[in-house]
């Protein structure tokens, strides 16, 4: 009978079972350290992502600040004076000239305008995220939620315009006979109103009327007023915080 013999196992010491134990604890630290390392990494990159295209939008935004300031800016003279015209009104009667003045700045300026609508592709991520917790500068965190908040106060303040607007578009109903803006409906034949040889009468020349159409100008006039500062105020802070992005996260300036 044939008889097997077991190799012989040669038994480990202590030091040998506390190396492999130490060589095992170094490979999962250095696992943990690979992964942390990689993971910062990813989080570094697309912290830089989100500031390059806040950038971008923000570039965006500032030639709408523009437009929206200069129009909105425009607007606020012809409501002066199409509400001079309308307190003379009160007190008199006018040349006709008179008159299809205020029916072309009616028509033309009492419901036209542009409202600042900011490029919001990058600041969603940031309201509807964890973006925020990529900033790794504090002082850039704070001006991007500045500019965001202040966003919402020009859209508050344009509300509040349009509603007053609205208000004083009511009384404008009542005083402007709007047949006579059947030969100038297109966009490009309203200055021909100026020009016209017909005669434009008010439909309602009553004073109280006129009056209070023209408190309701003068309260537009003035929300107005206060949105065209915000714009400005905006665009500063716009350009603050271009600079700013640029400078801590190094971005090439165009």
């Amino acid at each position: 009978m044939e008889v097997h013999h077991h190799p012989h196992v040669e038994k480990k010491n202590l030091k040998e079972y506390l190396l492999e134990g130490l060589m095992i604890f170094l490979a999962v630290t250095m696992g943990f350290f690979a992964e942390g390392i990689r993971e910062n990494i990813t989080k570094h990159e697309r912290e830089h992502h989100l500031m390059e295209m806040l950038v971008e939008d923000l570039k965006t935004d500032i030639p709408k600040l523009d437009s929206a300031y200069k129009y909105d800016s425009l607007k606020i003279q012809f409501i002066d004076s199409l509400r001079h015209c309308i307190y003379a009104a009160a007190e008199k009667k006018l040349p006709d000239t008179v008159y299809r003045t205020m029916y072309y700045l009616y028509r033309v300026y009492s419901r036209s305008r542009i409202e600042f609508r900011p490029t919001l592709r990058t600041l969603n991520q940031f309201e509807k995220s964890e973006a925020f917790s990529l900033i790794s500068t504090q002082e850039v965190s704070d001006s991007i939620q500045n500019y965001s908040e202040y966003n919402k106060t020009l859209n508050d303040q344009h509300t509040s315009f349009r509603g007053i607007e609205a208000e004083a578009l009511v009384i404008g109903q009542t005083i402007f006979d709007y047949r006579y803006y059947e030969n100038f409906l297109s966009n490009s034949s309203r200055i021909l109103m100026l020009q016209s040889k017909q005669q434009f009468k008010l439909l309602d020349t009553d004073k109280k009327t006129l009056l209070l159409y023209g408190t309701k100008l003068n309260f537009s006039r003035g929300v107005l007023f206060n949105y065209v500062q915000f714009l400005k105020r905006q665009k500063t802070q716009a350009k603050s915080l271009i600079a700013l992005i640029e400078k801590e996260y190094h971005l090439k300036k165009e």
